[in-house]
Parts: C-alpha cells; sequence; structure tokens
C-alpha cells in the first residue's frame, strides 16, 4: 500500500514539473531591460530632436 502512495506521488509531482516545463517553453520570452532603455532612448530622442 505505500508503494502504491509512493508511486502516485512521485508521478503526480513528475507529472506537474512536466506541465510546467512545457507551460515556460509556450510563454514568450520576456524582453530584457537593455532593449526598454534603448527603445525608451529612441523615443526621447525623437520626441527632442
Amino acid at each position: 500500500m505505500d508503494t502504491y502512495i509512493l508511486l502516485g506521488c512521485g508521478f503526480g509531482l513528475g507529472l506537474l514539473i512536466a506541465i510546467w516545463g512545457i507551460w515556460n517553453l509556450r510563454q514568450p520570452p520576456e524582453r530584457g531591460v537593455d532593449e526598454r532603455v534603448a527603445e525608451d532612448a529612441d523615443g526621447y530622442q525623437l520626441e527632442h530632436s
């Protein structure tokens, strides 16, 4: 009986990790801070030129 409980917990945890990994791969990567700063600087230069 204990064996089946441990197997169930292990399988559930593995499934959860697999779903989490797939979900992270599907999400578009967040843009870096450097890109945002560069775009803000470009916009500032365009407005004040």
